[in-house]
């Protein structure tokens, strides 16, 4: 039997991944006796991921799982349908989360071929002790254009 005192973590790694854009759409509107028209919609933007202050949660026990990801975007379509955006992601983090970038140096042993992280630079990027304080943490990508858009492009 697992007492409280031992699911109570102060230190969680996690990665995080905000979402695709979707790609553009290349299509030609074909009417009897015209030339072809550019006719594709552009793709939808990726979803954000923000984490969010609440006083409610006491550990980061609930974020012990490592990968956070948003949603991605949809590509367009023909007859200048625009793909839709991907939803944001909100995760909800304990009061007095310290949130720190973490870059690694990676270097490979020729023995095993195994990679091992040598080096650790640590930067706090945000401090979240006020209570339902929103911090972004990943922007999702921008979607593609369609050929609605950007006329130069003729080629199907």
């Amino acid at each position: 039997m697992m007492r409280y005192d031992q699911k109570f973590l102060d230190k969680v790694r996690v990665w995080v991944l905000a979402g695709n854009g979707g790609n553009g759409a290349r299509a030609f509107a074909k009417e009897n006796y015209l030339a072809k028209v550019p006719d594709g919609g552009s793709g939808g933007n990726g979803g954000d991921v923000y984490f969010k202050s609440s006083g409610r949660i006491t550990s980061l026990h609930d974020l012990r799982r490592a990968h956070f990801k948003g949603n991605h975007g949809r590509q367009g379509k023909g007859q200048q349908r625009h793909g839709t955006h991907g939803m944001e992601k909100t995760f909800t983090v304990p009061l007095g989360t310290e949130i720190f970038l973490v870059k690694n140096s990676i270097k490979t042993q020729q023995q095993q071929g195994v990679k091992q992280f040598t080096e650790e630079s640590l930067t706090r990027v945000a401090d979240l002790n006020e209570e339902s304080q929103n911090f972004l943490v990943a922007s999702g990508g921008k979607g593609g254009l369609g050929n609605h858009k950007r006329r130069d492009i003729q080629e199907p």
